[in-house]
């Protein structure tokens, strides 16, 4: 038995999901989310400009500046997403040298016994 199952955590509780299977959906969704939000900012502006009484010039530069700052927040998102995905490599990368030096030392000792 490993020394996690003794102390009755998981691999899962080591990198952060708490042994709960939604957590890890939860984060696998959270771009979904984004992804939706945005959506329907743009699909709600695009009709509030289509539907307010504008000159076909005003509209038009409406609609521009609204595609700008749609482009402007999916660019931040993506840094977002960027970031976080980041963050978790770099903490798989961290789980996977620990069990490397683990599994050196584990050997080391049987080796010598």
């Amino acid at each position: 038995m490993t020394a996690d199952h003794k102390a009755g955590t998981t691999r899962d509780h080591r990198v952060g999901t708490n042994g709960d299977p939604k957590a890890r959906t939860a984060r696998g969704s959270a771009a979904g989310k984004i992804v939706a939000f945005v959506a329907g900012a743009a699909v709600g502006a695009a009709a509030a400009l289509l539907l307010a009484p504008k000159s076909g010039e005003e509209l038009r530069g409406d609609i521009a500046d609204a595609v700008n700052d749609g482009a402007k927040q999916v660019r931040s998102a993506g840094r977002n997403l960027k970031q976080r995905a980041q963050e978790i490599v770099e903490l798989a990368t961290d789980t996977v040298k620990d069990a490397l030096d683990a599994g050196d030392v584990a050997y080391t000792k049987a080796k010598k016994a």
